[in-house]
């Protein structure tokens, strides 16, 4: 019986012992709370930098890739508008040629 109210005895006085142990651990100091939201306020800064320097990146690439396909739309239509005019020139050529000489005549 000794034991069991010893036993009794000594949880009722380490329970008590162990919120508190819980309680000082969970509450911080001043300096470490201070320290804990300046590092909060940081990576809270450092993900909107980030998030803005990917949006303007993604912006930057878009701009590009639009400016790059402007470029090949152009040069496509250039290309395209010579050959166009090389080969009407090169009909023309032909009807001309065929125009300015005189079949063969037999017998001549």
């Amino acid at each position: 019986m000794k034991k069991f109210a010893f036993a009794a005895l000594a949880m009722s006085l380490c329970a008590p012992l162990a919120a508190h142990a819980r309680l000082t651990t969970a509450v911080q100091s001043p300096q470490s709370l201070g320290t804990s939201m300046l590092n909060g306020a940081r990576q809270a800064g450092e993900n909107d930098v980030n998030t803005r320097r990917q949006a303007a990146m993604q912006g930057v690439t878009s701009r590009l890739d639009a400016a790059r396909k402007g470029v090949t739309t152009r040069r496509d239509a250039a290309i395209s508008a010579y050959t166009n005019k090389k080969n009407q020139l090169d009909q023309s050529r032909q009807q001309a040629k065929s125009l300015t000489t005189m079949p063969s005549m037999p017998g001549m």
